[in-house]
């Protein structure tokens, strides 16, 4: 006589349950379709035996990875994130957008996700006690080598979000990143290819420009010169945030380019507001272009390199994941590919082509 449906889901899961225990941390489980062939069962009642093992901290699942045994017990089933953002940030925006699928994906995962700042951070014996693992941001930017250091010889998994192009912190850590100085030069080839040459350059200071972008301003001017856009090489532009409104104001007066590149989507959003002020429409007198992130929400919709931060949190989520349960101990760095969202604020200029 056939189980019913919700015996047939318990005897899977008592079956597999027996698995979990007589195997050892980071054993890999057959594929789904496999498992369930093996079993004689739908992969509907094979999944939801999975996803109690799952909740109860006995077995880790992933895309990537696969469904694994896990190393840990559910109450150090616990994340932390370590960060450096403060809201409105032009330069951490990014980081908001990564946790949001990164926190989401490890709770399906069965695991607890805990943010902080490095201020808060004491003691570190704390963290190896009450923490299977950690998500860094920002630490090769801001002084905090120190606490990389002790981190390493905690021996707890890292992952490193390498927002930042040449970062020391990838010889030590495993990381989730992309190619950011040619993500970059790639936002002038899309402006160039639309017919734009005076394109104004909205930067920071080398020394950001250079950790995020692989460019100072100097590097960049003899880019443009190279690719032949002498133009815009003479409008590079690094305004500080407290200038914002006042430097472009004068860029855009004084200058008049046909296109702004924004290494911000915080900072380009702001823009919106100033050009109209300066009696600019997007895109019709002007096209703007943000790096990292657009948006549809704006008017005209903003056009942007897209990093996809997005895919960054659960590509940083499954490597964390698979770092955790397999006891990998090299580093692991994956780069991620980016995109041209071609949105309103540069469509005028496509039309003309």
């Amino acid at each position: 006589m056939e189980s019913k449906p919700e015996q047939k889901k318990d005897a899977v899961y008592n079956h597999l349950l027996k698995r979990v225990l007589a195997g050892h941390a980071g054993e890999r489980f057959p594929s789904e379709p496999e498992l369930s062939k093996q079993l004689g069962v739908s992969r509907v009642t094979l999944r939801s035996a999975l996803q109690r093992l799952a909740a109860q901290g006995l077995i880790s699942r992933s895309h990537y990875y696969g469904t694994r045994i896990a190393s840990t017990q559910k109450h150090s089933r616990r994340i932390l994130v370590v960060h450096d953002a403060a809201a409105g940030d032009a330069i951490t925006e990014y980081i908001f957008m990564i946790l949001n699928t990164f926190e989401h994906h490890l709770r399906e995962s069965g695991y607890s996700v805990e943010n902080t700042t490095y201020t808060f951070l004491q003691s570190m014996e704390k963290i190896s006690k009450n923490f299977c693992g950690v998500l860094l941001f920002g630490a090769a930017l801001n002084g905090w080598e120190p606490f990389v250091k002790t981190l390493r010889a905690s021996h707890l998994p890292v992952v490193y979000i390498r927002e930042d192009h040449n970062c020391k912190v990838t010889s030590i850590f495993s990381s989730v990143g992309a190619d950011m100085r040619r993500a970059w030069w790639s936002g002038y080839e899309y402006l160039f290819s639309l017919g734009c040459n005076r394109i104004g350059t909205i930067c920071s200071e080398d020394a950001r420009n250079k950790q995020r972008l692989g460019y100072t301003c100097k590097e960049l001017e003899n880019a443009l010169k190279k690719a032949g856009s002498m133009e815009s090489a003479k409008l590079i532009k690094p305004i500080a945030h407290k200038d914002f409104t006042s430097g472009l104001t004068r860029l855009v007066r004084d200058e008049h380019p046909d296109a702004l590149y924004f290494y911000s989507g915080y900072l380009a959003a702001q823009s919106y507001a100033i050009l109209k002020e300066c009696s600019l429409k997007i895109p019709k007198d002007i096209a703007v272009l943000a790096f990292g992130s657009g948006s549809s929400l704006l008017t005209p919709s903003m056009s942007a390199v897209d990093l996809g931060y997005r895919h960054w949190g659960i590509a940083a989520a499954e490597l964390l994941l698979h770092l955790i349960n397999s006891q990998e101990q090299q580093p692991i760095h994956l780069t991620l590919p980016y995109t041209i969202n071609n949105k309103e604020s540069t469509l005028c200029y496509k039309l003309k082509q």
